[in-house]
């Protein structure tokens, strides 16, 4: 590729309207983003926690909950049935954060959820069966015990007893929400919303449309990016003239 090729290479990427959408995209403040929290397993707990607590200040009451609810009591690994969901008083729903080490533990009448949360980490010190037997000695048999495996891509549990769920399940409710409700919903629940829509999809699901205008951008720029690519600089090839011209200033030798 000599000069004109790549000045006209370039200035067709530049002229592009999916490059400078995605551009705006990139550049639209993002509220997980500017917290740094985007891979803190806790934050994800925490906005979690909230989203599936009723008495919070959401104004969702228990429409998220509710869809949660279906998505698990669906399985065959609990007892209650997706039509004793409506019989429960979301009045007296509990929800809590590290109860006896617990992510998320949710508490409805004679129902009791045990949510296991992973982000980009693993199970580890034999927690799912830790947190399995403790429940049941906790609890008894009483309640109705649903355990809940949430990962990014609904990795397979170590304890059968799980119900895996994946974060696209939750991307999916709130997706839902956002399009039903959005004219009922304060407006910064919205936009909290909206945010960490905009998160699940494009940093753990690969379906957001950032994603899509990249790989869009690509094929119809490969030309022009791969030449640039060649010529990437990664950290050492930025550093390494600083420290060769503070060698040479000090009389040393460079070894």
């Amino acid at each position: 590729m000599d000069k004109n090729d790549l000045e006209k290479a370039y200035m067709n990427f530049i002229s592009d309207r999916d490059v400078s959408k995605m551009e705006l995209i990139l550049d639209k403040p993002n509220i997980f983003n500017a917290l740094q929290i985007v891979q803190q397993e806790i934050r994800h707990s925490n906005f979690l926690a909230w989203l599936l607590n009723p008495n919070e200040s959401h104004g969702l009451n228990e429409i998220f909950l509710k869809r949660f609810l279906r998505e698990i009591l669906i399985s065959s690994k609990v007892t209650t049935s997706l039509t004793d969901i409506e019989d429960l008083n979301f009045d007296l729903v509990e929800v809590k954060r590290e109860f006896h080490n617990i992510d998320i533990l949710i508490e409805i009448e004679n129902l009791v959820v045990i949510i296991e949360n992973k982000i980009r980490s693993k199970e580890h010190s034999d927690q799912l069966n830790r947190y399995f037997e403790d429940a049941n000695k906790y609890y008894g048999k009483e309640p109705v015990i649903a355990f809940v495996y949430l990962t990014i891509d609904g990795d397979e549990p170590s304890n059968d007893s799980y119900i895996t769920i994946s974060y696209e399940v939750g991307e999916r409710i709130i997706s839902d929400i956002v399009s039903i409700y959005n004219e009922r919903l304060n407006p910064s629940i919205l936009m909290y919303l909206n945010d960490y829509l905009h998160i699940l999809k494009n940093d753990f699901m690969d379906n957001g449309e950032i994603n899509e205008l990249s790989k869009k951008n690509y094929k119809n720029h490969k030309v022009l990016l791969d030449k640039l690519f060649e010529f990437k600089q990664d950290s050492v090839s930025y550093l390494r003239p600083f420290f060769e011209r503070k060698v040479t200033d000090s009389s040393w030798v460079l070894g």
